[in-house]
């Protein structure tokens, strides 16, 4: 935000005082100033929204061999979401200032039309309708489509609108390529004009013939007072030459422009050079999937999620998962939890509650799963950091426990992390069935640290929030006896069962990652913000 109070302020100076444009702010003022201010921050900012949206780029930078220590630097890349939403906002409020500084500039050339110096005027008479100046230049029509596809970006992405109709979103979203082409034409050959001849010309001479000295009728008596004009004043050889303003969006937004396009071009061969191939199957209760696919060359790390496309659903939408299990010692191939919710995911679901075969019928596992799948990636995010930290703290809401499950796999099958001291894991859903796809691997866990002589290194606490289902009517069986004994009913009080952890480690560094509704990240956040006084609470939340 300082960056865009800095860029405002410098443009809004160099047009309020540049000599060149004296003669156009005679006719526009202040809407001069403000229009072009508001015109770099908005190439400002369109060049910065395309930095989080790329996913090789950001992944590239959180590797773990770069030992990135700057804190903030990475905090900066965990929200990449945050910064693009930040930038979009900023992009949509100043393109609002700045269609309201045009309104009046077009007002201003019809109201101040320039009789001595014609080619300055965008207007071709005086008292011309302003809105036939807009609508017979290029700017002022590049101008009306760049709101309207604005508008429809900007509604559409409103987080209402977007859970509710994510095709909707998705397919509105892909008119960004038509914002930035008009974006780099609505500036070329624009109808702002400029003094071309200064060292011939200077701006403001009040005098029509040098030989002569005839003085202008139409000069106020503040230019013969401020400008002198003899050996060593100004020049006016010859009348003002005019010409339009380059145009400077591209000096903008090419750089990052650029690096978006080979970032999607690298990603456009790496996952089209070879589809995944669907090893398995199986349907969970609570209407979740598991799809174990494998592809060639790949490979991941816990907490990294991969983009999922099914040509025969749609060719263009590329829909985020988390990856759940890695490829490992055990498996070449690595596993997805897809929740069916939605009208993309919800046609991957089974009619049978336990499907695993590898030939995958077309009767079992829908139209998408017996074909071709592409997947993109992986692609880092902030719950890569879970095992980095001495205290983790993983809070997720239903599916949302799918990052988590791929670090207790990882727990499972290597070494302990050293530094590792102690993992809380909070889980909400709303209904028990949710907690049964991954009950057995919880409990697992739980007694291979039991085991291990670790008993106290892994805390399980289930939360259920629905008040209609007791305790007699839970689907967990009686081998989950472990997370029987650890099901509360009810919301968690934040304030105690988090205050409880910082008593129990003082003075250390807390890693707090949080995967789910946006109101449960609101809520761990706004904690994790208010107790940062004896520990050090690191905040981390999962935003595709």
């Amino acid at each position: 935000m300082a960056l865009n109070v800095v860029v405002f302020r410098l443009t809004y100076s160099y047009y309020r005082d540049a000599p060149q444009l004296f003669y156009l702010r005679q006719i526009l003022g202040r809407g001069l100033c403000v229009s072009r201010g508001t015109a770099n921050v908005i190439n400002l900012n369109l060049g910065m929204l395309l930095l989080p949206v790329c996913h090789s780029l950001t992944t590239f930078l959180r590797r773990p061999k770069w030992k990135v220590s700057m804190w903030t630097f990475r905090h900066l890349i965990d929200h990449c979401k945050g910064f693009h939403v930040l930038c979009a906002w900023t992009v949509t409020l100043a393109s609002g200032v700045h269609l309201f500084s045009h309104v009046f500039n077009a007002y201003n050339y019809s109201l101040n039309f320039n009789w001595r110096y014609p080619d300055v005027n965008a207007a071709t008479r005086p008292n011309e309708n302003p809105l036939l100046i807009v609508i017979f230049s290029v700017p002022g029509i590049t101008g009306l489509l760049l709101l309207v596809v604005l508008s429809l970006m900007v509604s559409s992405a409103i987080s209402t609108i977007r859970y509710s109709d994510y095709d909707l979103f998705w397919y509105n979203h892909r008119l960004f390529v038509v914002f930035y082409l008009l974006v780099l034409v609505h500036a070329f050959r624009g109808i702002l004009r400029e003094q071309t001849n200064l060292p011939t010309h200077t701006p403001g001479c009040p005098y029509t013939n040098r030989s002569t000295r005839r003085v202008d009728s139409e000069a106020t008596p503040e230019q013969l007072q401020q400008t002198s004009y003899g050996s060593d004043g100004g020049r006016c050889d010859e009348e003002p030459r005019f010409d339009s303003l380059g145009c400077s969006s591209w000096m903008w937004i090419s750089g990052p422009l650029l690096l978006y396009i080979c970032d999607a071009a690298y990603r456009s061969v790496t996952r089209q050079s070879d589809d995944a191939c669907v090893v398995g199957v199986t349907q969970h209760p609570g209407d979740v999937i598991e799809v174990q696919l494998r592809k060639r060359g790949f490979n991941c790390t816990p907490g990294q999620f991969v983009l999922v496309l099914c040509p025969t659903i749609s060719s263009l939408e590329w829909h985020p998962y988390t990856v759940t299990r890695c490829p490992d010692s055990s498996s070449s191939g690595f596993f997805l939890h897809i929740k069916t919710v939605g009208d993309w995911s919800g046609k991957h679901s089974a009619p049978n509650n336990r499907v695993s075969d590898t030939r995958l019928p077309t009767r079992l596992v829908g139209r998408c799963l017996s074909a071709r799948l592409y997947v993109d990636g992986p692609y880092g995010s902030p719950l890569e950091y879970v095992l980095r930290y001495r205290v983790s703290v993983c809070v997720a809401g239903g599916i949302g426990i799918t990052p988590f499950i791929a670090h207790l796999h990882q727990l499972r099958h290597k070494k302990r992390p050293a530094r590792l001291e102690r993992i809380y894991l909070l889980w909400l859903c709303r209904d028990s069935a949710s907690f049964l796809p991954f009950a057995d691997l919880i409990c697992d866990t739980h007694k291979q640290f039991w085991k291990g002589n670790h008993p106290d290194t892994f805390d399980v606490q289930l939360f259920l929030t629905s008040q209609q289902e007791s305790s007699e009517e839970m689907s967990l069986s009686t081998q989950h006896g472990l997370l029987c004994k650890r099901v509360n009913f009810g919301r968690p009080n934040w304030d105690v069962t988090l205050s409880n952890v910082a008593a129990s480690h003082p003075g250390t560094n807390i890693g707090i990652f949080c995967c789910g509704p946006k109101s449960l990240s609101d809520s761990v956040g706004d904690w994790s913000r208010r107790h940062s006084s004896s520990n050090r609470f690191h905040f981390y939340h999962e935003s595709f």
